[in-house]
């Protein structure tokens, strides 16, 4: 299954509790998101606005990718619009 186009998907049709149910079932598979799937979940946050689901989405992007440059703009981004 590829789960990036269908987070990209639901957040396009401004569904992001359907995008935050893939990140559940990702995490029941024991698998690990990648960049795009961390990004696509970020923007779902921005979407939704709630600090404590933020904060659960962010905890399950992977250390690794805390230090990519566009993971970490996106996590900026989500937190500014989030505070609003």
């Amino acid at each position: 299954v590829c789960y990036n186009p269908m987070i990209h998907g639901y957040n396009s049709i401004h569904q992001p509790i359907k995008a935050l149910e893939i990140l559940e079932r990702i995490k029941r598979e024991n698998l690990l998101l990648d960049e795009a799937s961390s990004i696509s979940l970020i923007k779902t946050c921005s979407q939704i606005g709630l600090p404590l689901v933020c904060e659960r989405v962010i905890n399950a992007i992977p250390a690794h990718l805390h230090q990519v440059s566009r993971v970490t703009d996106s996590i900026l981004d989500m937190w500014v619009r989030s505070s609003h």
